[in-house]
């Protein structure tokens, strides 16, 4: 991670490391500066030293976070390039507003007028994106001082150029700082968020995100007059599990339940655990015989998986289902539910592993 500037220390690892390149690199200037130029030493090592730096600054960035390919394609938070919209190309009009400006007036200080803007991009965009910026910027002003198009006066020589050069640097150190920790935090709150929505032991979503999903999912429904279906699952004798083989058991056998069944829906339905062995599944847009023939799968596949314990002991658990399919879809989830739930009380009652329909006109 630290590789990829995804962590608030990175960029300052970074830095250390390319300051020690650096360093090394400008005892070949320490030694060749004499013989070529007829310089000092120390003015032919900090002449190499600092020009590495800045360097390395302004590329290595753009090369460690470059985006993973493979990883675009596999993960639904794919980089981007900032989307055209007003909101998003706004850092970039101000980032090329801030280097007119630096042309237009005079002083060393306008090689520092691109850094708020270089600040607002590093909020609004990724690490690859603000790096490749900082880039831009830091050839620009290269540039434009060696064209004369930024007028920063350097009569004084290598003094001037190496503190100009050092001003470089540390103006692309706070931009990528501030890019790392962004990430960092987005990061963060995804992971967070995850946690919040998803059952730690299954992996699927919880009661409050299921209901959630499935109302803005059957909202949407409801408003097109289409039809949808609604399971409510319950693992059959579960507490006799417990009781037999223990409640290692038991999760093991929840978290087949959860493998086997999620294996063969579609990825239209929602699938969520509402709490202890309930769990509920939205099919939209399927029929009366659809839903039947999905809810008998889950049955039939649970019932024939053997669950195997760490000591090497086999459980067998069947499930019950209750659906309540709408020929038009219901918009309150809750009212939904309790129709499916009233569905499958009939399959318990009627001896488990079943499936009961419930119809809605």
């Amino acid at each position: 991670r630290h590789v990829r500037l995804r962590e608030p220390l990175s960029v300052l690892y970074l830095i250390l490391i390319a300051a020690a390149a650096s360093f090394m690199v400008g005892m070949v200037g320490a030694i060749a500066n004499p013989i070529l130029f007829h310089c000092s030493a120390l003015e032919g090592w900090l002449f190499w030293a600092v020009t590495e730096l800045v360097y390395y600054m302004a590329l290595l960035p753009v090369i460690l976070a470059l985006p993973d390919f493979h990883w675009r394609m596999n993960n639904h938070r794919q980089w981007r390039f900032p989307h055209p919209a007003l909101a998003q190309t706004m850092p970039v009009l101000a980032l090329l507003a801030s280097c007119v400006l630096s042309a237009i007036f005079n002083g060393p200080g306008a090689i520092a007028f691109p850094v708020p803007a270089l600040l607002w991009c590093a909020i609004t965009y990724g690490v690859s994106t603000t790096a490749g910026l900082t880039l831009i910027v830091s050839i620009w002003t290269l540039l434009a001082i060696s064209r004369g198009y930024l007028p920063v006066s350097i009569h004084n020589g290598m003094h001037t150029i190496l503190s100009i050069r050092l001003g470089l640097t540390l103006i692309t150190f706070a931009p990528l700082t501030v890019a790392s920790v962004m990430a960092a935090r987005n990061e963060l709150f995804l992971r967070m968020q995850h946690m919040a929505e998803h059952d730690q032991l299954t992996g699927l979503t919880n009661r409050r995100a299921f209901i959630d999903h499935s109302d803005a999912l059957l909202s949407t429904l409801a408003a097109e007059k289409r039809p949808a279906a609604i399971m409510m699952l319950d693992i059959d004798y579960f507490k006799e599990i417990n009781d037999t083989f223990g409640h290692a058991a038991g999760d093991t056998v929840l978290k087949t339940f959860a493998r086997t069944t999620g294996s063969f829906l579609r990825g239209t339905e929602l699938f969520g655990r509402l709490g202890g062995e309930e769990f509920g599944i939205l099919v939209p847009d399927c029929t009366r015989e659809t839903a039947l023939a999905i809810g008998n799968r889950v049955r039939n596949s649970f019932a024939d998986a053997i669950v195997e314990l760490d000591d090497g002991r086999r459980v067998s658990a069947t499930v019950s289902v209750g659906i309540v399919f709408m020929h038009h879809t219901l918009s309150a989830i809750e009212h939904s539910l309790s129709i499916a739930d009233g569905a499958l009380y009939r399959a318990k009652q009627d001896g488990r592993n079943r499936v009961e329909l419930a119809e809605i006109n």
